[in-house]
């Protein structure tokens, strides 16, 4: 499940996910939320809260984001989780789609705050 997370502003969006990630929600939640803060940003950063996160289906976000434009918008994403395999995943999945420009750092779940505050000094 994706949620917007309420420390969310301007150009720096947050999401918690939780449970299985499906691609209708990529499609239905990210996509959308990601496309308008583009269009008022250029630039954004994003950070994913994976919070009982258990995977994601076949190609959900890789799907629907590999021919997307809004790909190389992204500036900074910062992944915060105590589930050191789910990251690995994220990470990898990161390397493969993300523009090379792209930053991500990890950060573990009682460190929220610093991940919000890394975002935003990368301004």
């Amino acid at each position: 499940m994706f949620q917007r997370m309420a420390g969310s502003s301007g150009r720096i969006i947050g999401f918690r996910i939780s449970g299985t990630l499906t691609a209708e929600e990529a499609r239905a939640i990210l996509v959308p939320e990601l496309h308008r803060a583009i269009e008022t940003y250029h630039h954004i950063h994003l950070l994913l809260h994976l919070d009982g996160f258990k995977g994601m289906t076949s190609g959900a976000i890789y799907e629907e984001l590999k021919s997307s434009p809004e790909v190389k918008h992204i500036k900074r994403i910062a992944i915060v989780s105590d589930a050191g395999t789910g990251v690995l995943g994220v990470r990898l999945f990161g390397a493969v789609l993300l523009p090379t420009d792209t930053r991500v750092e990890y950060f573990r779940s009682d460190n929220l705050q610093a991940a919000w505050d890394w975002l935003q000094e990368g301004k």
